[in-house]
C-alpha cells in the first residue's frame, strides 16, 4: 500500500495544453466515439460553457442516432434556443420533437440551448434524508446533477467539454480528462470509454490531490480548508478497494475521486463520489458512507439500474457495506435487527411496495423496503447458497451485466447459472410479493420416551404462506443443538430426540430471515413514533412556551397535537405518543418522576403502559435554546431507545434491550424452602430492626395474619420505642379522626363512625380491632394510606381522565405503570374475577396503580413527618408481591429500602415475593354478637331481608321486612350504626329492638322486641 505521504498537489497551470477548436473537437467527438460498442447506441457530444457570476450555462449537444432506433429527448431545465435535424434549422419558438422517429440510416441532431440555475441557498433537510439533489450554479461553485442538458432515454455514448473559469476545476464521469487554459477560462475534455446513463458535472475551486494505488488513480477534490482529508480518506479508500476487489475483482475504472460539495449529498457516480462538506469532516463517515458509494461503482455505476424494473443495487450495496462491516465486526445479527424493526416501523399496508416497484428513496417506508429488505433479501440468498456459490454468482452478473441496465431478473439468472437451486420462487416471493412472513412457535411438548426427550413443536406461519428455512436452535443442559426447518405450509410438525430435557427453543436467533418481529423481540424505538403518520404530541399546561416550535413541525407532518388538559386514555392507547417535558401531567401519571440525567435535550423511547405494541417518547429539554437545536435531529436516530444531546450534538445514543430470536423457555423450574433452616418470628424481628420501613401483608379474612401483623408491631414498638403504623384499611380523607381517636380524644364509636369504616372497608373490625388497640394504647400515631374509595372506584369504571380537577388534587401527580409482570399479573387477576362489562381492563390496571401509588405517597409523607421513626405499613399481600405495588414505588419516591414480610395462607410461593414469608396456624377471629339476619339499607332505614333459621332474631319472632328504628334506645339509621353498636356486646346480651311492622292496609306499627343474643 502506497504511503499516504505521497500525496502531491496537481498544480493548475500544469495541466497539458490541447491545440483545438470548439467545432473541431466536436466533430472529433461525435466520429471518435462511434466503434467502441457491438451493440448500436446513441453517441451524444456535449460542449458547454459555464458563466458562474450570471448562473448561466451555455450548451450545445451533437447527438446520433443509430439507424432504425426510436429516442426521447427530454429538453429538462433548458430553454432551446434552436435546432437542427437532417439539415433543417429551427429556432426555439418550435418545440423539439418528444421522440426521434427511426430511419434507416443514422440521423444527427444538434441542439443550442442555455439553463439559468439558482445561486447556491439551498436549505438543509431537518430530519435526515440530507440535502436535495438540486442543480446550483453561481461564483462559488456549480452542482449539476440531472435536467442540465437535453437528455435522451437509455444508455448513450457520452463525451463532454466544459468550459469554466480558469480557477475551477471540474469533474465528471470520466476515463480521461483533459484541460486547456487560454486566458482566464479553461476548457476540460471528459471521456468515458462506456456507454452511461446520462452525464454530472462538478466544478468549484478545488485542491487536487493523487495517489495510485495497485494502478487505480485515486483523487481528492477539496475545498482548501479541508486539505488534511485527504490522507485519512485515501487511507480508507484503499482499505476498501482491497476488501471489494477480493471479493468482486478488479475495481472497474483505472481512476476514482473524493469530491466534496457544499451541501450535505452522499451520491455515487462512475468514476466518482460526491460527499457534502459536514458529511466529509463526521468521523464515522470514512467507517460507513465511504465504502458504500465505493462499492457503488460495481453495483450502480458499472452495472446500471433498469429502474422501472425495480432497483435492486441499493439492497445489495446495503448488504456488502452497511451490513457487511458489522458482520465483520461480529454485530450482523444486531444489524439485521435493526432491518427488521424499521420496517415494522416504517411500513404501513398502504405505503407499502414491492422490491419490483421501489426505484429510489421517497420516504422512511420505501428506503425500508428498497434498503433494509433488499438487503435481507441478499442476506437470505448467500444463507441459501452459501458463501462460495454467492460470491461467484456476482462475479458472474457483474460480467454478464457490465455497463448495462439491469433488473432482478438479470440478477435472478446470475446467480441461477451458479447454482442448481431453482430460485424462481425465492425471487418471486420477495422481489414481486409485498409483506414479509410473521412466525412463531406453538404447541411445545416434552415427552420422556424409550431412555431420551421427545421435543415436539408446531412452527407456525402466522400471516401469508412464505416458502422458508427457519434456523432453530434447541438448548439442553449438554449445550445447544442448531439446524434448520424447512417450512412452505400454514403449520409444520418438528419432532426431535435429546438425550438431556430441552429447556429452550429459539428460532432465527441471528435474525437470518425477513420476517416479523415478536412482541417481546421489539425494544421500544424512536422510529415506532417517528415512522407513524398518526402520532400524537402532547403538550404541558406549563413550559409551553419551550416546546413551542415542535407544534407547527409536528403538525406538518400529520401528528395530531393536544395539550395535556385535552388527552384522554383512549388517546394514548390507539396511537404512539411524544411527550414534551417530563413535567407533563400525563406522564407524570405513567412513568412517574423517575430521575433523569442532566442533559440538553433527552430523548427516550419506552413501551406505553396503556398499550404494549405502542411507544411512548418522551423529550425533556433544559432550555428553549437546547429544544430548537436538537429536537428535529430525532428522525436520523429511528433504531435508538435513549439520546442525549449537547448544543444540538448527540452525546450518547443507546437501544433499549430485547430478546434475541423467537424464544420459548420450557424450563422446569420449582421453589423450595429447607425446613431445617426456618427462621422464629424472634429471629425476622431482629433482623429488621434497623430497617426503616416493613411491610407486612395479609389476607384481609384471615385473622392469623392480623395476630402476627400485631406480634411484628408490638416487638418493633419494644425494641425502637417509637413506630408510625400505616394502615391500607382507612381512606386519607379521615386521618383527622384516626389521630383523635389514637390520643383519646373521641371513642372506638365515635372514631368508626367518622372514618366510616363499615362502608368503606366493610371486613370485620375486629380483625383490626387489637392493632387499634395497641396503638392507642402507646399513642403510635395511624397513617390512613387509602384513597377515597369513590375516586378508585370512579376511576375503575371510566379510567382516570374522567376524574374531576378538584378529584385530581386528591391523587399524585407521579404515577409509574410501567411495570409490565404486574400489569400482566392483574390481567390474570382481572380474568378470573370480571363478571361485567363496566369495567374493562385498562381502567381496571389504572386504579390498582393509582391505589399502590397513593399508599406510596401517603407513607412517604408519613417518613418526613415523624423522621427517624420506623414506619410499619399494613396492606393486602397483592399490594406487596415482588414489591410491584406499593414497595417498589416507596422506594423510588424515598430511596429507602423496605422489608417485605408476607403472611401466606398457603398459595404458591415464588422466588423474589418478599424477603420473609410467615405461615401462620390458623386462628378463629373474635366475633361479635350477631342478629342472625340479612340487612339492607333502605329510605326508611335498616330493612331485614332475610331471618336465618335458630338465630337470636328467630327466636325473638322478628320478621322479614321489619325496619329497625333503634337498639335500646339508641337510633339506628344504617347498618355501620347497627353493627358498632354490637362491638362491645357479648352473648347472652338482652337487647331491646325497636322495629317497624308492616300491618295488612294500615300501614306501619312501632313494636319493641326483646333479642338475647
Amino acid at each position: 500500500m502506497q504511503s499516504s505521504g505521497n500525496l502531491s498537489t496537481i498544480k493548475k497551470n500544469m495541466i497539458p495544453y490541447i491545440k483545438t477548436t470548439t467545432a473541431l473537437l466536436f466533430i472529433f467527438l461525435a466520429a471518435g466515439v462511434c466503434n467502441l460498442w457491438a451493440v448500436e447506441i446513441p453517441r451524444y457530444a456535449l460542449h458547454v460553457k459555464v458563466l458562474p457570476e450570471s448562473r448561466l450555462l451555455e450548451g450545445r449537444a451533437h447527438i446520433t442516432v443509430p439507424a432504425g432506433m426510436n429516442l426521447a429527448i427530454q429538453p429538462g431545465d433548458c430553454e432551446i434556443l434552436s435546432w437542427v435535424m437532417s439539415g433543417s434549422h429551427n429556432t426555439g419558438g418550435q418545440n423539439i420533437p418528444a421522440v426521434i422517429e427511426a430511419e434507416a440510416e443514422d440521423k444527427t441532431i444538434i441542439i443550442n440551448y442555455t439553463a439559468e440555475f439558482p445561486a447556491s441557498q439551498q436549505k438543509e433537510d431537518t430530519i435526515g434524508h440530507g440535502s436535495s439533489g438540486r442543480n446550483i450554479l453561481d461564483d462559488s461553485g456549480i452542482t449539476l446533477l440531472s435536467d442540465w442538458y437535453p437528455a435522451v432515454a437509455g444508455l448513450a455514448a457520452y463525451s463532454l467539454i466544459v468550459d469554466v473559469p480558469s480557477d475551477f476545476e471540474a469533474v465528471s464521469e470520466a476515463n480521461t480528462a483533459t484541460a486547456q487554459i487560454t486566458g482566464d477560462r479553461k476548457a476540460v475534455s471528459f471521456t468515458f470509454a462506456h456507454p452511461l446513463p446520462g452525464l454530472t458535472l462538478i466544478a468549484g475551486r478545488y485542491t487536487v490531490y493523487q495517489e495510485d494505488f495497485r494502478g487505480i488513480s485515486l483523487k481528492a477534490f477539496l475545498f482548501s480548508a479541508d486539505k488534511k482529508l485527504a490522507s485519512t480518506y485515501f487511507q480508507h479508500t484503499k482499505r476498501y478497494l482491497e476488501l471489494y476487489e477480493s471479493m468482486l475483482g478488479r475495481f472497474p475504472y483505472a481512476s476514482f475521486a473524493i469530491v466534496e460539495n457544499r451541501f450535505q449529498t452522499g451520491y455515487s457516480f462512475p468514476t466518482y463520489t460526491l460527499l457534502g462538506t459536514k458529511v466529509l469532516k463526521l468521523p464515522f463517515i470514512v467507517e460507513t458512507s465511504l465504502g458504500h458509494e465505493i462499492l457503488h461503482q460495481w453495483f450502480g455505476n458499472h452495472i446500471y439500474v433498469d429502474y422501472e424494473k425495480g432497483n435492486w443495487s441499493e439492497g445489495l450495496v446495503t448488504y456488502l457495506a452497511d451490513h457487511w462491516y458489522k458482520h465483520l465486526a461480529g454485530e450482523g445479527p444486531e444489524y439485521r435487527k435493526k432491518i427488521l424493526i424499521g420496517y415494522m416501523n416504517y411500513v404501513s399496508p398502504h405505503s407499502e411496495l414491492t422490491l419490483e416497484r421501489f426505484s429510489g428513496v421517497q420516504n422512511r417506508s420505501s428506503r425500508a423496503v428498497g434498503y433494509g429488505k433488499g438487503a435481507m433479501l441478499f442476506h437470505m440468498l448467500r444463507m441459501k447458497l452459501g458463501d462460495t456459490v454467492f460470491f461467484r454468482g456476482l462475479k458472474q452478473f457483474i460480467t454478464l451485466s457490465q455497463y448495462k441496465q439491469a433488473s432482478w431478473d438479470d440478477v435472478k439468472h446470475a446467480f441461477a447459472s451458479e447454482t442448481e437451486n431453482d430460485l424462481e420462487d425465492f425471487f418471486g416471493q420477495w422481489v414481486y410479493r409485498k409483506g414479509i412472513p410473521s412466525v412463531d412457535v406453538e404447541n411445545i411438548a416434552v415427552l420422556y420416551r424409550n431412555g431420551t426427550y421427545l421435543l415436539e413443536v408446531d412452527i407456525v406461519q402466522k400471516k401469508e404462506i412464505y416458502d422458508l428455512d427457519v434456523p432453530v436452535c434447541v438448548e439442553t443442559s449438554l449445550g445447544r443443538e442448531e439446524s434448520h426447518v424447512h417450512i412452505d405450509t400454514r403449520r409444520v410438525h418438528m419432532q426431535k430426540m435429546f438425550t438431556e430435557r430441552p429447556e429452550r427453543i429459539v428460532l432465527d436467533a441471528r435474525y437470518d430471515i425477513m420476517r416479523d418481529l415478536t412482541a417481546a423481540e421489539k425494544p421500544p424505538v424512536i422510529s415506532a413514533f417517528t415512522g407513524s403518520p398518526h402520532g400524537l404530541v402532547i403538550m404541558p399546561a406549563d413550559d409551553r412556551e419551550l416546546y413551542d416550535p415542535a407544534v407547527t413541525f409536528f403538525e406538518d407532518r400529520g401528528y395530531a397535537v393536544k395539550t395535556e388538559n385535552e388527552v384522554t386514555n383512549r388517546d394514548i392507547v390507539k396511537r404512539p405518543v411524544l411527550f414534551m417535558s417530563a413535567h407533563n401531567g400525563v406522564y407524570r401519571r405513567l412513568f412517574a418522576d423517575k430521575p433523569l440525567p442532566d442533559a440538553g435535550l433527552i430523548v427516550q423511547a419506552r413501551t406505553n403502559p396503556l398499550a404494549e405494541d405502542k411507544v411512548a417518547l418522551l423529550m425533556q429539554a433544559r432550555s428553549s435554546d437546547e429544544f430548537a437545536k436538537a429536537f428535529r435531529k430525532i428522525y436520523r436516530y429511528g433504531t435508538y431507545s435513549y439520546l442525549l444531546f449537547e448544543d444540538g450534538k448527540n452525546i450518547t445514543k443507546q437501544l433499549a434491550e430485547s430478546v434475541p430470536g423467537i424464544v420459548k423457555d420450557f424450563t422446569l423450574r420449582a421453589q423450595a424452602v429447607v425446613p431445617q433452616n426456618n427462621l422464629t418470628l424472634e429471629e425476622i424481628v431482629d433482623s429488621i430492626q434497623d430497617r426503616r420501613v416493613v411491610f407486612v401483608g395479609e389476607v384481609h379474612s384471615e385473622y392469623a395474619h392480623h395476630v402476627m401483623q400485631l406480634e411484628i408491631i408490638r416487638r418493633l414498638y419494644k425494641l425502637k420505642g417509637r413506630l408510625v403504623i400505616g394502615m391500607e384499611m382507612f381512606q386519607q380523607p379521615f386521618q383527622e379522626y384516626l389521630d383523635r381517636y389514637i390520643q383519646g380524644e373521641i371513642s372506638e364509636e365515635d372514631f368508626l363512625q367518622k372514618t366510616e369504616y363499615f362502608t368503606r372497608w366493610k371486613f370485620d373490625y375486629n380483625l383490626y380491632r387489637e392493632i387499634m388497640h395497641f396503638a392507642r394504647a402507646h399513642k403510635i400515631p395511624v397513617i390512613a394510606l387509602n384513597l377515597g374509595a369513590e375516586i378508585i372506584k370512579k376511576v375503575s369504571a371510566h379510567g382516570l381522565e374522567m376524574l374531576t380537577e378538584e378529584e385530581q388534587q386528591h391523587i399524585p401527580a407521579a404515577i409509574d405503570m410501567t411495570n409490565q409482570d404486574y400489569r400482566q399479573s392483574m390481567q390474570k387477576v382481572f380474568s378470573y374475577h370480571t363478571v361485567s362489562n363496566s369495567k374493562d381492563f385498562e381502567n381496571f390496571f389504572q386504579s390498582q396503580i393509582l391505589w399502590d401509588e397513593t399508599m406510596a405517597h401517603n407513607a412517604a409523607e408519613a417518613l418526613q413527618t415523624y423522621p427517624d421513626t420506623p414506619l410499619v405499613v399494613l396492606a393486602g399481600n397483592g399490594h406487596l408481591r415482588y414489591s410491584w405495588g406499593i414497595p417498589g414505588r416507596l422506594q423510588r419516591l424515598t430511596g429507602e429500602t423496605p422489608v417485605v414480610i408476607l403472611n401466606s395462607n398457603g398459595g404458591e410461593i415464588d422466588r423474589g415475593i418478599a424477603d420473609f414469608v410467615l405461615f401462620p396456624e390458623p386462628l378463629a377471629a373474635p366475633q361479635s354478637p350477631r342478629l342472625m339476619v340479612m340487612i339492607k339499607e333502605e329510605q326508611h332505614g335498616v330493612v331485614i331481608e332475610k331471618i336465618m333459621p335458630g338465630g337470636p332474631a328467630e327466636q325473638a319472632g322478628l320478621r322479614e321486612e321489619d325496619i329497625i328504628v333503634a337498639v335500646d334506645k339508641r337510633d339506628i339509621t344504617d347498618i355501620a350504626g347497627l353493627k358498632i353498636f354490637l362491638l362491645n356486646h357479648k352473648k347472652g346480651d338482652v337487647l331491646q329492638v325497636t322495629v317497624k311492622r308492616k300491618r295488612l292496609m294500615r300501614g306501619y306499627k312501632e313494636i319493641v322486641v326483646p333479642v338475647t343474643l
